[in-house]
Order: structure tokens, then sequence, then C-alpha cells
């Protein structure tokens, strides 16, 4: 089933037999204040089974905020994997907000990172994660295929043909060839310096 959080609190998922784990939610929170965490305390309680898995939508320091794109500061307020992992007792952490599959800590987790592609200036492996620790199995990347994504540019005075430059494809393309092509199509038209000057004029 689905399970719907806007405050901390505890789900325990029942494997075959005997085997039990518990998943504890960490809604996103803006600030990390000690009221809150003290709310996490009072909702969590002491760990019952030996799996503790913290499922979450937070900014965890040391984590990539851009993918394929440079790095830029952020304004989130990041906390530390260890830090959630002791205070909790958790054995692993799931979380969302960052689009890049990466690791969490010093092993302690992953954000599984965004299906698909978000914009033309992402790169890197896209796919959800599939956990197994009921057989001891932790968890792998399970990749999906992405559609393909398509640049062209097109010169000033260019009517309607434009040169691609990452298609593949010989030649200028009509608008209505772009069209046809299966993919986000993103076409970008340069400008020489005197004609930008002009429009900042």
């Amino acid at each position: 089933g689905v399970h719907y959080a806007e405050r901390p609190s505890v789900v325990v998922v029942r494997g075959e037999g005997d085997e039990f784990f518990e998943i504890v939610v960490l809604p996103w929170h803006e600030t990390w204040s000690e009221d809150w965490l003290a709310e996490a305390d009072a909702a969590f309680g002491e760990k019952v089974y030996e799996t503790r898995i913290c499922l979450t939508h937070a900014t965890f320091e040391g984590a990539r905020l851009r993918v394929g794109q440079p790095e830029v500061p952020t304004r989130d307020c990041s906390v530390l994997a260890e830090t959630l992992c002791e205070r909790f007792s958790v054995d692993y952490i799931f979380s969302g907000h960052y689009h890049a599959y990466q690791g969490i800590g010093s092993g302690h987790g992953v954000y599984a990172g965004s299906l698909f592609y978000n914009e033309f200036g992402e790169s890197g492996p896209k796919g959800f994660v599939f956990c197994d620790f009921l057989d001891g199995g932790g968890w792998r990347h399970v990749p999906i295929e992405q559609p393909k994504r398509y640049r062209a540019e097109r010169q000033p005075g260019g009517g309607n043909s434009v040169t691609p430059t990452v298609v593949g494809r010989p030649g200028a393309l009509t608008m209505a060839e772009l069209r046809d092509l299966e993919g986000p199509v993103k076409v970008v038209e340069s400008c020489p310096k005197d004609r930008l000057a002009a429009r900042r004029a």
C-alpha cells in the first residue's frame, strides 16, 4: 500500500515468516530545528527490529546538487547522514530531493535520483533503487533507458532550416523534420555581438 506522511512516523513491514523491519519516515523540513528532531525522537522511539531504514526528503552534506552542470552552493539546510543514523538508530537512508543517483555519507545510504532527465544539462545514470533487505541483498540501482534528446542551432537569417549539433544527422533540418524526431528538441539561435549589444541598449 501507500503510506503518506506529513510528520515523522514509523511503518513496520513484515517479510516472510517472522521477519520484520522498520521504516522511519522523515518528511522535508526547512531548518532541521531541535524541535523537529525532538518530534522525530518521540515518534520513532526505540529500535525494535534488527533493520531500521529511514525514508526522507533532505539535503545531506557532501551531496551533489547539480547533474552534469557546475556545482553551485545550496541555501537548503543540510544534515550529516551520520547524525541521523546515530540519533535514530538507522541502518540505511534513502532520500529524495537531488536528481543525481549518488551515495549518502560513508555508505549510509543513497539518493535514488530522478527517473528521467528533467533538463538538457543533465547527464549520468537514471533509474530507481531496488531494495531487498530481508534476504541480505541490500540495494541496487536499476537503470532506465532515457529518451533521446536533440539540440540544434539556428543561425540568424537561416529561415526555417537549422543546423543540428547533437542529432548525429548531417545537413540542415527543417522545423517540420525536427518535429518528427522522437524525443525533446531544444533549438538555440545564436546572436552576433552587434545584434546582442543593440538588444541590450
